[in-house]
């Protein structure tokens, strides 16, 4: 671990270096415009400003100060670069990888401290939990609590009580959906879900409550449609599920206004928020959302398969008392006549041995993302805005538009006349590009917006530019081959 970060550091300081002699050799040629004007500035320590709305004059006035010239520019270009070879560095999928991955959206892959921690839990800590009173059972089981206050330290949770360690967000749902069912929450009313969400959200409850209904999203933006989602709450309604994120278009859902609504004409209505895609990308705090319970799965946010969260708040401890699934771990007593005493929160919802080292892993991801938060953040908006103008070359419809509020750095294409398979197919065999081509398990997102499957191209901090430019040009290159342009 020393050598890597040792090693780390050369790179950023040798970057750094040639960066600053560029600078002093080209405004040494060029005179230096004025101030660029910034919307947003890196906090201090944290590397140069992120620039946006550049303005130039052709000359500077007399005792303006210094300014940014193009030596300056190429030195905060070259910082940016310097700052995604440094996460890169971080993940090792990349040290000797061919393949231009482009595909975090379906999973995302993992930096060496989330190996490290897994290594280390078998090596020297494993061994099950809460079960045992020997001196490796009780290491195994702080492991496993210690993760578990990570985990509710990245949500911001005040506490670890509705924090339940799931095998990941589809699980989570399942749970969910079984609870609501088994506590006769559903009974003769009805859960809403929207067309935008996954089918991961849309099954569970649909299976759970047969009145299940969607809410429709606006065929222009590709968000959730208030109007529909208005006319569809009333009394009736116990549930609302829907996405924080769409793993199609990147949109994010305004939850505060929804929430709001929700609230003023289905008050006893639990809401429910699929938090998959937006946790790798931006800093969630449940308490300030406001909602009744969340999910997400540590594979898509660099942390192992087979692991995920199901958090849930007070007042859904309250509603949902007994778990959807029972066995070994989750009860106190149990009685000749088969009366159950559970155990308290949140272990009661956690039947059966966990995935410990998995819950470690998850946990090193969570503080990985916490520890690069702002590099992870500035790296991705750069990304996200170079890959909607490199898009906007060829000949494609983005879902949502290229203007989208995107939480999430995703971008959908559908094109005239092609199968999005076929694009895929094709960019991967010719230069070994990792695109997402179908419907994404998301069909009835499709279906309302007249598509039946997209190409997506989906990125994590470790990308860079190149990979976004060679993964556009294999598109491109992929769209002149089917339509016979150069070949």
């Amino acid at each position: 671990m020393a050598f890597r970060s040792r090693s780390r550091r050369v790179v950023v300081a040798a970057i750094f270096g040639w960066a600053l002699i560029a600078t002093l050799v080209v405004n040494s040629f060029f005179v230096t415009p004025s101030r660029v004007h910034s919307t947003a500035v890196l906090p201090v320590g944290s590397g140069v400003p992120y620039h946006s709305n550049l303005r130039f004059r052709s000359s500077p006035k007399v005792g303006e100060g210094f300014g940014y010239g193009l030596g300056s520019l190429a030195f905060i270009a070259l910082i940016g670069v310097a700052a995604r070879a440094a996460l890169r560095k971080d993940f090792p999928y990349f040290a000797n990888q061919q393949l231009t991955y482009l595909d975090s959206a379906a999973t995302s892959q993992k930096p060496q401290v989330v190996l490290d921690s897994m290594d280390d839990f078998y090596a020297n800590t494993n061994s099950n939990v809460h079960r045992s009173a020997h001196l490796a059972a009780e290491r195994a089981t702080e492991a496993l609590e210690k993760s578990r206050e990570t985990m509710a330290k990245f949500i911001g949770a005040k506490g670890i009580e509705g924090l339940v360690i799931t095998s990941g967000a589809t699980d989570g749902l399942n749970r969910l959906a079984g609870m609501a069912a088994r506590n006769g929450l559903l009974g003769d009313g009805k859960v809403l879900v929207t067309e935008m969400d996954h089918h991961s959200n849309i099954l569970p409850w649909s299976t759970a409550c047969p009145t299940t209904e969607m809410v429709k999203i606006d065929q222009n933006t590709a968000d959730i449609d208030m109007k529909d989602l208005a006319s569809k709450l009333d009394g009736r309604v116990k549930v609302v599920s829907f996405v924080h994120v769409s793993h199609v278009t990147g949109h994010e859902a305004d939850v505060e206004a929804i929430r709001k609504l929700v609230r003023s004409r289905a008050p006893k209505a639990l809401i429910v928020l699929d938090c998959t895609q937006s946790v790798p990308h931006q800093e969630i705090n449940v308490e300030e959302l406001g909602v009744d319970a969340i999910v997400f799965s540590s594979h898509k946010m660099f942390g192992p398969t087979g692991v995920g969260v199901l958090w849930l708040s007070p007042r859904a401890l309250e509603v949902l008392p007994l778990p959807a699934t029972t066995g070994g771990g989750a009860l106190e007593d149990i009685d000749d006549d088969l009366n159950i005493r559970f155990t308290d929160a949140p272990w009661r919802y956690e039947p059966g041995t966990p995935p410990l080292a998995e819950a470690v892993g998850m946990a090193a991801a969570a503080q990985y993302i916490m520890d690069h938060r702002e590099e992870i953040r500035r790296n991705e908006e750069e990304l996200l805005s170079i890959t909607l103008d490199e898009v906007s070359k060829i000949p494609c419809r983005t879902l949502g538009g290229p203007q989208a509020n995107r939480g999430a750095p995703i971008v959908s294409m559908t094109f005239d006349g092609v199968y999005p398979n076929d694009i895929g197919t094709i960019a991967s065999g010719l230069q070994g590009v990792c695109l997402r081509a179908g419907h994404h398990c998301a069909i009835p997102l499709h279906r309302a917006l007249g598509e039946k499957g997209s190409l997506r191209l989906s990125l994590g901090p470790y990308n860079t530019e190149d990979d976004v430019r060679k993964g556009v040009n294999a598109i491109s290159e992929a769209l002149d081959i089917i339509t016979d342009k150069t070949y």
